[in-house]
């Protein structure tokens, strides 16, 4: 409807529900990331279809798949500083005409600018030297690659001997540690970077919670002192004669 494809907005008329709890948020620490980065670089099957490649932007931007696979080398820009990319469409899958770009991302705050951090910047300069299509992470046949077919090749990935322990993990996972990292500090940044109109969605859905208590040391080092046989006072008062 926000592009006329439609004449009316069906969402908007559409009855709402109660959600029924709010399914805690799983993502990975900077520890985690490490050990699959590794192991994902030696896995062969994995390298032959660029999944460390593409774990590594998503992993340096909070992308989706669909926008990931939309990039464009024109979005690219690692002659700059400090570099960027634009996040200018996503790719998707409709009835009919099969996979297309649309040239909007999926939110109206999505068309966004990131700044790339230098692991990413160092894949992207690799890979625009073998660029042969103006795809950044094309198919194997040079054109649009289906975010279905990404996932299907995480699973595969994640199934082998070197990834057992990443079970868990999916694509999104990937998007949600970048919010988490990034909400440390400032919850309003980590929503601008994953390009949500609304930091309260950034907070409820890809913040994972850590859920760490209050510093009460100086309380609890009570149960620690060894009073002897000694009776005392409410106020420490030696009352044993």
């Amino acid at each position: 409807a926000r592009h006329g494809a439609v004449g009316a907005n069906p969402v908007r008329d559409a009855v709402s529900f109660r959600q029924r709890g709010t399914v805690e948020v799983r993502a990975l620490t900077v520890d985690e990331v490490a050990r699959l980065r590794r192991a994902i670089r030696d896995d062969k099957a994995a390298v032959r279809v660029g999944l460390p490649d593409l774990i590594d932007v998503l992993l340096g931007t909070g992308l989706r798949i669909g926008e990931a696979v939309a990039l464009q080398w024109e979005d690219v820009h690692l002659d700059v500083d400090p570099p960027t990319l634009d996040v200018t469409g996503t790719v998707v899958q409709t009835k009919g005409a099969g996979l297309i770009r649309h040239g909007h991302p999926k939110s109206s705050r999505g068309r966004r600018r990131l700044i790339l951090p230098t692991f990413a910047v160092e894949v992207l300069l690799r890979l625009a030297e073998e660029a042969t299509t103006p795809l950044v992470f094309p198919s194997e046949a040079g054109t649009l690659r289906d975010p279905s077919n990404v996932r299907a090749q995480w699973r595969r990935a994640r199934g082998r001997e070197g990834l057992r322990g990443f079970d868990w993990v999916s694509p999104h996972t990937f998007r949600k540690s970048v919010a988490t990292l990034l909400s440390v500090d400032d919850i309003q940044r980590a929503a601008g970077q994953l390009g949500h109109v609304s930091s309260a969605m950034t907070e409820r859905h890809y913040v994972m919670r850590t859920h760490e208590g209050p510093d009460v040391r100086a309380v609890l080092d009570a149960f620690g002192i060894d009073t002897g046989d000694a009776e005392t006072d409410a106020d420490g008062a030696d009352i044993s004669g």
